[in-house]
């Protein structure tokens, strides 16, 4: 449906950002991408405070399809709502700025 919206505004690409209101949709969101190639671009949703958060930055980083990563920080929807104390600078997380320059795409 959205490719037929977007053909029908003469859209030609679209970049995709979801919203953590429903949760880590990465998979869906990379399937859409590789179906339609050139076409759709996306960021990968990702909770650095997460247990298993360098375990999927690394299957972030290994796929082909994301160019990007979003944090959402929103404090009604996002990882503020799940991790009230959360601070960009943590050293928990420290790991993530330093690992998500190896995403970087030109």
């Amino acid at each position: 449906m959205l490719i037929a919206d977007m053909d029908s505004l003469g859209i030609a690409k679209a970049f995709l950002l979801q919203g953590p209101f429903y949760g880590n949709h990465n998979d869906y969101v990379s399937k859409a991408i590789n179906i339609y190639p050139g076409r759709l671009f996306g960021a990968a949703y990702m909770d650095p405070w997460d247990s298993q958060a360098t375990e999927n930055f690394e299957k972030i980083v290994a796929s082909t399809y994301f160019n990007a990563v979003k944090i959402e920080c929103s404090e009604n929807y996002g990882l503020l709502m799940l991790h009230p104390d959360a601070k960009l600078n943590d050293v928990k997380i420290r790991w993530c700025g330093k690992d998500l320059k190896r995403l970087a795409w030109y």
